[in-house]
């Protein structure tokens, strides 16, 4: 892949963020949070949580400075059951991936083994304060107790690609389901970890940094998380990084993005029925008839829209995976728009939420959302693939992806949906690509206001 150094688009549709880690037998820092990249009953440790706090949310886990802190014993019962999450050695299954078709981002096998060696140094209660002088909205007056555990951690995944070592503590709590976890990140210079892993950068771009994160997350059900290869330039404005390349672990099963295969017609505990069954209520909210769509230049302030209609289709399931409590249905979905823009058919994943139902009853729809799994494609093949009439990236785009979301909202009884294109060029990453193509059904007034509202969209009915 040959990058630029004008790239400064952001890639990826769902990439982690990771922090400074402090290199084994240094100080470590202050501040830690829990990864963003966990199954969805534990997404609260990534933000959206407060204590003893007025003003806006912080992120759980946020610690400025440590204004008190107390070491347990790890005796206790309830130290000892945190400690024994992390302590020792893991082995956990792991996949990496490219996030570009690109043949230059090598050093690794696609399935391999992730290794941790872990000692637990200290456990602790810290008390967390924001300074004195800090006047910001979100974080003046903040204070918040935390239970955190010092980590020493060593990594290295099975194929070579990578191996090093840091300290730092990991923010503990618990999941809404009483699950406990310990969990942190960290983030390395590529030239100071030992390993085979190369990024794919050209030298004479010169970036700024190449760096690996790493997010990991003790549960007592399991050891999961990420390794995530950064590329920035230096000298830019905006997002000047991009990701060539994610590990996950543990490794999905075949076929999955997250969490493990599963039958289409076993039922799951979790769910109340089978995955087929679960899609089958969620296809059932796509109405028939054409719904009302409109089309809308990209990058351009609220304004008109140009109208069409738009049929949408769902089509067999062909495969479940389950992640924890998320149940994802892969299934095709066929687009197509009365004025001939749009005649597509991609693979959607569709995760489905069932309401809780008594014994021996049925369970019904509680939600859904489809989207598409958007991943990069050479700027060719997509534009003859993509099923949108007068595509075209330009000469110097080198990847182009659909990004497609659908949902239903009960509460408001609408079906949404929106369909973008999104291109990573090397010296116009963020020029207009394609017009954007929104649908609604059902109570859609205040959703076509949105799209329109020249002031405040809040004052949309």
């Amino acid at each position: 892949m040959h990058l630029d150094p004008t790239r400064i688009a952001a890639l990826g549709f769902s990439l982690l963020v990771a922090c400074e880690s402090t290199p084994r037998g240094a100080a470590a820092p202050a501040e830690s949070g829990a990864p963003q990249s966990m199954a969805d009953e534990r997404t609260r440790i990534a933000g959206g949580e407060t204590s003893e706090f007025s003003g806006g949310d912080v992120a759980y886990g946020y610690c400025p400075r440590v204004t008190s802190r107390t070491n347990l014993d790890f005796a206790r019962a309830d130290v000892a059951k945190l400690v024994a999450l992390a302590q020792g050695q893991h082995e956990i299954p792991l996949r990496w991936r490219r996030e570009f078709p690109d043949e230059r981002i090598r050093g690794f096998e696609e399935r391999t083994t992730l290794l941790l060696d872990v000692r637990v140094i200290v456990v602790e209660d810290v008390v967390c304060e924001s300074a004195p002088d800090d006047t910001g909205y979100e974080t003046s007056g903040y204070r918040a107790r935390l239970r955190r555990l010092e980590l020493a951690v060593e990594f290295s995944t099975a194929d070579g690609a990578v191996r090093g070592s840091f300290q730092q503590p990991f923010v503990t709590s618990e999941t809404l389901s009483g699950e406990l976890y310990a969990g942190g990140r960290a983030r390395f210079p590529i030239n100071e970890l030992e390993g085979t892993l190369d990024l794919g950068v050209e030298p004479a771009l010169m970036p700024e940094s190449e760096t690996l994160g790493i997010d990991i997350l003790f549960a007592e059900q399991s050891v999961q998380g990420s390794l995530s290869g950064w590329v920035s330039m230096r000298g830019f404005a905006g997002a000047p990084s991009w990701i060539p390349v994610t590990g996950t672990f543990p490794a999905p099963g075949e076929g999955c993005e997250t969490g493990a295969a599963v039958p289409l017609d076993e039922p799951l505990d979790v769910l109340g029925d089978t995955p087929r069954a679960a899609y089958d209520l969620a296809r059932e909210r796509v109405p028939m008839q054409p719904l009302r769509a409109a089309w809308q230049e990209p990058w351009q302030n609220p304004g008109a829209l140009t109208w069409t209609e738009l049929s949408v289709s769902p089509g067999a399931p062909t495969h479940a995976c389950l992640s924890g409590q998320a149940l994802d249905v892969y299934a095709p979905l066929r687009l197509e728009s009365a004025d001939g823009r749009v005649r597509m058919e991609p693979v959607v994943v569709t995760r489905v939420g069932l309401q809780p139902a008594a014994a021996g009853q049925p369970r019904t729809l509680h939600d859904f959302s489809m989207s598409e799994l958007g991943h990069w494609v050479a700027r060719s093949e997509f534009e003859a693939s993509a099923g949108l009439r007068d595509l075209d990236l330009g000469s110097e785009a080198e990847y182009g992806a659909l990004q497609l979301q659908q949902t239903f909202d009960i509460d408001a009884d609408r079906l949404g949906g929106g369909l973008f294109v999104r291109k990573w060029g090397v010296r116009d990453a963020y020029s207009p690509v394609y017009p954007e193509l929104s649908w609604c059904a059902g109570a859609c007034e205040a959703y076509w206001c949105s799209l329109t509202a020249t002031g405040d969209a809040a004052s949309c009915p």
